[in-house]
């Protein structure tokens, strides 16, 4: 799916949320097609995961096993910029650098979307430190 080979079926049955996976999975695909070459399936991609359930959306986005793309997208897309969602993201132990009111309210008195890019520059710092840490041992 990530290279873009699958069939056009397939793809749209993601598109819907409807594969046969575990709900991460088929949030990462529907993350995956956003970005699709059909605009068909993009539009649908967007409008599966605006109207996803909000507990199940949390629950993926608070998980630190979560990737990064996933977590990326949520910080940068309107699609998904909701305040529960926001602090699900904030709360996931691989950026939650900042306490996640810090952020919060930091968002609700700005009007551009700073605080999102600070968290993800944390979150990549962050990981950058663990990695390098892992690599010493």
């Amino acid at each position: 799916m990530r290279e873009g080979r699958a069939p056009l079926a397939v793809r749209r049955r993601a598109a819907e949320g409807q594969l046969p996976l575990p709900v991460s999975e088929r949030i990462e695909l529907l993350v995956w097609l956003a970005a699709d070459a059909d605009e068909q399936i993009r539009a649908q991609a967007l409008g599966t995961l605006e109207n996803w359930n909000v507990r199940e959306l949390e629950q993926v986005l608070s998980d630190p096993a979560t990737p990064a793309a996933v977590l990326d997208f949520a910080l940068e897309s309107p699609v998904l910029a909701r305040e529960e969602l926001l602090e699900a993201v904030l709360r996931n132990p691989a950026i939650a650098v900042q306490p996640a009111e810090v952020l919060s309210a930091s968002l609700q008195k700005t009007s551009n979307r700073q605080p999102l890019r600070v968290a993800k520059k944390v979150r990549r710092r962050r990981t950058t430190r663990l990695c390098s840490n892992e690599s010493r041992e």
